[in-house]
């Protein structure tokens, strides 16, 4: 069991949210390609900010078209619900929104789409719940839905970068180059020192084939946030394309001791050593990587190319 710091009340260990008061008791850790931290809002609004005054139309129109029209950030003076009523609601949120979470981690976007809408329903300003709802979309391809649920976000919560930078995502995979910068832009200038900023921009600098400015934006990332693999892990692969040799080495060098994708990052190690001209220590790498990995295809070429 376990005591929740805010009434004292004891809890499953499970349990992600208090029964009786409301309070999170654990953060939410989904996986890997889905990781966001989410934090339910329990308040409702007490009237509504004019968006006209601070969304463009084109995001108005694609909140409307989603049938957010009043959606927008709840009023400093609100009071929502007492959190002791949402009790028995906050039980059955915890188990869907844990389900929800663990289908987008597996690749099932329709269900987790639905467990996510049965969410929106109960609360359409749960502003956590629009992010991961447009994750979902985009795993589905469907970016113009996943920019309106993006939209929705940062009308409820304006000062987080999250949805900017969720929305530069989609918008570089729609080969929106120009908005997305814009909208990294913006992130920059709410959360100037994110990891996550600096991520971005070295993904939108990579697209655009400018490559040392995707890599200086990639050692940024790391800089400010070393525990992140994706930004090691874009590192790893540019410096290797880049054939800066000893920088590929050490990002791959140090996302297998973190335990990151360990086929893949063996077959890195073994283009780094075949790069070099040491093709005994290239083979045990792809070696390595096949006997984690018997599927993987790039290794199998190259141990191939190597033994001839």
């Amino acid at each position: 069991m376990a005591a929740c710091p805010a009434c004292g009340t004891e809890g499953p260990e499970a349990a992600k949210f208090c029964a009786e008061c409301g309070e999170r008791l654990t953060a939410v850790d989904p996986p890997e390609r889905f990781r966001r931290t989410v934090t339910i809002l329990f308040s409702d609004v007490v009237g509504s900010t004019a968006l006209g005054e601070r969304l463009d139309p084109e995001t108005l129109a694609r909140l409307r078209s989603l049938g957010y029209v009043g959606i927008a950030a709840p009023s400093g003076n609100a009071r929502g619900p007492d959190p002791k009523d949402m009790a028995p609601k906050i039980r059955v949120l915890n188990d869907t929104l844990s389900r929800a979470m663990d289908d987008l981690g597996a690749g099932r976007t329709d269900q987790a789409l639905t467990r996510l809408k049965e969410l929106s329903e109960i609360n359409e300003r749960w502003y956590d719940i629009h992010l991961l709802m447009g994750d979902a979309y985009v795993a589905k391809r469907d970016y113009e839905r996943a920019l309106g649920e993006y939209a929705a976000a940062g009308a409820l919560n304006p000062t987080s970068a999250a949805p900017h930078l969720s929305t530069a995502r989609a918008l570089i995979a729609q080969g929106n180059l120009d908005r997305a910068l814009q909208r990294i832009d913006e992130a920059a200038r709410l959360e100037p020192d994110s990891s996550e900023v600096a991520l971005e921009r070295g993904r939108l600098y990579e697209r655009q084939e400018q490559f040392d400015k995707a890599l200086a934006e990639y050692e940024k990332s790391v800089r400010l946030n070393g525990s992140d693999l994706r930004a090691r892990a874009r590192l790893g692969d540019l410096a290797l394309r880049l054939r800066k040799l000893d920088l590929a080495e050490r990002e791959f060098s140090t996302l297998l001791a973190m335990k990151y994708r360990p086929a893949d990052t063996h077959y890195g190690l073994g283009r780094v050593a075949e790069l070099r001209g040491d093709l005994q220590r290239a083979a045990a790498e792809y070696k390595h990587a096949l006997a984690l990995n018997p599927s993987l295809a790039d290794a199998k070429a190259a141990l191939a190319r190597i033994s001839k």
